[in-house]
This record gives structure tokens, C-alpha cells and sequence, in this order.
């Protein structure tokens, strides 16, 4: 069924509600087809930060999360969404789970909110809040008649006035791996590592979040620190041995030369890397995949391409 084609718009059309839903489809296809249809692994969490005083209590919750979830739906709380709801956990038995943030999918014959949020399981959260006017309108106001200095002109503010709209802010749930309903999207967040006597929660230092951007990711960080060093030692290596033919007059196997060329071009794409604020995780194991491959032509194991 054709239901995210855009609006016919006429003069004289009776516009009510239903005109604007079918305009947010039609938007909201349009920008799926040019994102998430076209590129994969276009989701994951762009900011993160857990409650360190709720995890002592025996409780999982966040101080704040960003990102795009697996259907394009964006989420940024508290600053624009409402933060999820804590949960609490108390088992031994859920030790090593992974701690997943939950978000609902839009179904096209069920509605997405509530004015009164009785649906618990609705996408978005209904709230109200007040919105300033972005625009003033000095046709209505001698004001700026008024006014005959330039400098009192120039340095002259207008307090806004503000409306109380109705918004949608989307529903997110904190759950454990596994957990969810079919109409749920689950994103990996942290991981379960220790839950002592007094119930107090030890996340897994070490887990790595689906995300959108690794470069923030210490234990990532690390592991590229570690390949920059040991490929400028084995290049320190290599660019000795050159200058030892030098003084010789000796002549160097190819392979030798090839190697220190690789190891030189490397060392540059990695310290950029190294330096980016942002890295999407997949480019970055491409990289590495080529750094592999590369490497390869200089074994004769098969198992070095496994």
C-alpha cells in the first residue's frame, strides 16, 4: 500500500492532522532511502554516560545517551529526549549480560503516541513544553519607530514569546540482552561484570558499545597506540639497516625495501587516525583489514588471510 507518498496539495484543501502525518512519511522515507537504505551500519551510541550513584544501588541508569537506532530514529537525553527509567538488578544469575537500551518501532497501523501517554508501549512519550517564536513581528510593533539612536538600534534585544506545544520525545527502555518484544530495536551498551553482597554493579571496563564513533573507545585507543609504536620500531629497524648499506656499498633484498615503504605509509595512516575525532568502527577495521593484506604478501602462511 502507497502510504508514505507525499501530499497533493491544493488551494482551498481542507488541511487537518492526517495531511501533516503523511508529510512526516513522505520526509521521513526520503531521508531513509538516501541514509539507512543505501549504508549499512548507520546506527549505534554517539554519546554515553552511566549513573555511577545508581550503580552502587544495585541499579543500571543513565546520565546521558545519544544516537541513531537501526530503523533511523534519533535520540539525544536528557538534552531533547526523556532519559530512560533505571533498572534494577539484584540476581547473580545476570552476571556477564549484556545491558541493552530498547526503542520501540513505529508500526504503520498502530499509533505512535498517546496526548495522555496511556499507551505504555507507544513509540514516543508525549510532554509539553514551552517554545520560543523564532521569528518576531515588527509589522505589528511602532517600536522600532521609536527608536533614534543607532547604537541603542544595533544592541537592541526582543524577549521572544513562547508557546506551549505538545511534543514527542521517544520512548527509551533500559533491558538485558534477549529481552525484548518483536517490536522492540535493542543497541548493546555495557556489560554485567560483578554483583557483590551489597548489590552494588560493576560494569565490564573493557566492553565496547555498538557505537557510531570508536575513537573515544580507550580500549581502542590503546590498541591503535600499540600498532603506531610497533610499526615505528620495526621502521627505526628497517631505515638503520639502510643506512648500514650505505657506508658498505651493499646491495638490499626488494623485499626489505617494500617493507620499509609499507611500514612508512602505515605509520602515517594511523597517526592521522589516531588524531580523529571521529572514526566509524567499520572504517576503521577496514583499515586494519588492509593492513593485513598488505602484510600477507610478505608470508607464505594461509592461515595469515584467515
Amino acid at each position: 500500500m502507497a502510504n508514505k507518498l507525499k501530499v497533493a496539495w491544493f488551494d482551498g484543501l481542507n488541511i487537518g492532522q492526517t495531511h501533516f502525518e503523511q508529510q512526516e512519511r513522505f520526509f521521513n522515507r526520503n531521508i531513509d532511502l538516501k541514509t539507512i537504505n543505501i549504508y549499512s551500519n548507520l546506527y549505534g551510541i554517539i554519546d554515553l554516560e552511566f549513573s555511577q550513584e545508581m550503580l552502587l544501588q544495585g541499579k543500571i541508569a543513565l546520565s546521558k545517551i545519544s544516537g541513531i537506532a537501526q530503523d533511523g530514529s534519533i535520540f539525544n537525553a536528557p538534552e531533547q529526549d526523556l532519559l530512560p527509567e533505571p533498572i534494577e538488578i539484584n540476581y547473580e544469575s545476570l552476571i556477564d549480560s549484556v545491558v541493552v537500551l530498547k526503542i520501540p518501532i513505529g508500526v504503520t497501523d498502530i499509533a505512535d503516541l498517546s496526548l495522555r501517554n496511556t499507551f505504555p508501549n507507544s513509540k514516543f512519550i508525549c510532554l509539553r513544553n514551552s517554545i520560543a517564536l523564532r521569528n518576531y513581528d515588527d509589522s505589528k510593533s511602532n517600536v522600532m519607530d521609536k527608536i533614534e539612536d543607532e547604537y541603542e538600534l544595533e544592541n537592541l534585544t526582543f524577549t521572544q514569546e513562547k508557546k506551549d506545544l505538545l511534543l514527542a520525545s521517544l520512548r527509551l527502555k533500559l533491558g538485558i540482552l534477549g529481552n525484548s518484544t518483536p517490536d522492540e530495536l535493542e543497541l548493546p551498551i555495557a556489560k554485567i561484570k560483578n554483583i557483590d553482597i551489597n548489590k552494588k554493579i560493576e560494569l565490564e571496563s573493557d566492553f565496547i558499545p555498538t557505537c557510531l564513533n570508536i575513537s573515544k573507545i580507550s580500549t581502542i585507543r590503546s590498541f591503535l597506540e600499540e600498532i603506531i609504536f610497533s610499526i615505528n620500531q620495526h621502521k627505526k629497524v628497517l631505515s638503520n639497516v639502510f643506512k648500514g648499506i650505505d657506508q658498505t656499498k651493499n646491495t638490499l633484498d626488494f623485499g626489505t625495501f617494500l617493507s620499509l615503504n609499507l611500514l612508512k605509509k602505515w605509520y602515517l595512516i594511523f597517526s592521522h587516525l589516531s588524531k580523529k575525532d571521529k572514526i566509524h568502527p567499520e572504517f576503521l577495521y577496514e583499515k586494519f583489514l588492509e593492513f593485513q593484506g598488505e602484510l600477507a604478501a610478505f608470508s607464505n602462511e594461509e592461515s595469515f588471510l584467515d
